[in-house]
């Protein structure tokens, strides 16, 4: 094995060579087509290629089911966009009605469902949505709008 990576395969074509066999590792049956790599990180931090060896047969479905992620994805992402625009029309015409942030961070925490501390919430939610629901400093205390706050999804952002 080349000592690309500091002993570890990389991502070069002298290791994938290397990491290629004769039989598709998908289905076991014919003949490798393509190898593919992959980096993953895995739970305790340690990083490496994974090589995967595919037939022209599994090659074809994966970029089929490659396309259909992608473009559910981004199907997603407009249904999200849509939805933040109808919610950005909607609370331009709201009044403003000040409550302590404490109340958002409460709801960010059950939306989210996060186990972060309120400090952190509390310094994304001001940093994050300060327009979005109107957060203000009055006499050393935070306030936000309790009208946007209402009708603000936290998912969506």
């Amino acid at each position: 094995m080349p000592n690309c990576d500091w002993g570890r395969p990389c991502d070069c074509r002298e290791c994938t060579e290397m990491s290629r066999t004769e039989i598709c590792q998908i289905c076991s049956k014919n003949k490798t087509f393509k190898t593919q790599s992959e980096y993953i990180i895995d739970r305790k931090g340690r990083h490496y290629y994974d090589f995967i060896n595919y037939c022209s047969k599994c090659w074809e479905k994966k970029v089929e089911k490659d396309k259909k992620e992608e473009q559910r994805r981004i199907e997603e992402q407009n249904r999200k966009n849509a939805e933040i625009k109808n919610l950005e029309k909607i609370l331009k015409t709201l009044k403003y009605d000040p409550i302590p942030i404490k109340n958002a961070i409460n709801m960010y925490r059950d939306q989210i469902k996060i186990s972060n501390s309120d400090r952190w919430i509390k310094d994304y939610i001001i940093r994050s949505f300060t327009d979005i629901l109107l957060i203000e400093k009055v006499k050393n205390r935070w306030h936000c709008c309790k009208n946007r706050l209402n009708l603000i999804d936290f998912k969506l952002y």
